[in-house]
């Protein structure tokens, strides 16, 4: 599977002008692909994450949660001055909510609502949720700015991940080493609620689960999933920038097609060659 395939996606990835970074892990054989473009020659690829880092965030607020420093179903007001644009619902309310921390944490990551991200970075604290992710012993990821601060953009500031630190979290929430086993499964289980189904799931059957969020800005769009089969399950990541965002999107779900279509097809194989 591995020479095969890591020469069909390189196919594809050479037509284009971009930046990427894309991990496929094997979630049973840890079997691991990697493909990587950077034009500025760095070997390991950190890109804005856009709204990837979500999923860093809500480890930080079931790790409160977990540890009675907040509360799920404490209620917070959300007045006009809170909220902001981008993705998201809240914002289009007129009036003030009151909403707790459980439902905050599932419109960042179902909707990824920035206005409901933006409270819990004011709750959980930036600093944080910035050495949770260095607990996990992820190297590449920051939380450098809120939701839709442009201004924090233009002044240097933005929040990085990389494909590899990605699929470690995921990994780690799936093997239920990141939080506790509830906890993690939770997260997973929100995840596979995501509303932007445009990237990573959009050519895949649609009774495959698939735990993802994804991320995009202006010529960046990113997915980070963890794709359920029967025949087993799969961690891909894919960051892509440089592109117009449709085309990205169009790239993205060409590249999850054919990785399903192989990891299927091999898995066919090994199962049927086992009963022989």
């Amino acid at each position: 599977m591995t020479k095969l395939l890591y020469k069909t996606v390189s196919n594809i990835l050479s037509k284009y002008d971009f930046n990427y970074s894309i991990i496929f892990k094997d979630l049973s054989s840890s079997e691991t692909i990697s493909w990587h473009y950077n034009s500025k020659g760095s070997e390991i690829l950190s890109f804005p994450s856009a709204s990837t880092i979500k999923i860093f965030i809500a480890i930080e607020a079931y790790n409160q949660i977990n540890k009675g420093i907040i509360f799920e179903d404490d209620v917070i007001l959300i007045e006009d001055n809170m909220k902001v644009g981008g993705s998201g619902i809240i914002s289009k309310y007129s009036k003030n909510l009151e909403i707790s921390i459980g439902k905050l944490i599932y419109l960042m990551m179902t909707e990824s609502d920035n206005t409901a991200t933006n409270i819990l970075i004011n709750i959980l604290g930036m600093d944080n949720i910035n050495v949770m992710i260095k607990k996990l012993s992820i190297n590449n990821s920051f939380l450098n700015r809120k939701m839709m601060d442009f201004n924090a953009i233009k002044n240097g500031f933005d929040n990085y991940t990389c494909a590899y630190d990605l699929a470690t979290v995921l990994e780690q929430l799936y093997k239920n080493t990141c939080i506790n086993e509830h906890y993690d499964n939770l997260i997973l289980s929100i995840m596979t609620n995501c509303r932007n189904n445009s990237k990573i799931p959009s050519r895949l059957p649609s009774k495959i689960k698939i735990a993802h969020k994804t991320g995009e800005l202006d010529y960046i769009e990113n997915d980070a999933a963890i794709v359920f089969t029967p025949y087993g399950d799969y961690i891909l990541t894919i960051l892509t920038e440089g592109l117009d965002n449709e085309k990205e999107i169009k790239i993205i779900s060409e590249i999850s097609k054919i990785i399903y279509d192989s990891y299927i097809y091999n898995k066919k194989i090994f199962t049927s060659s086992s009963f022989n």
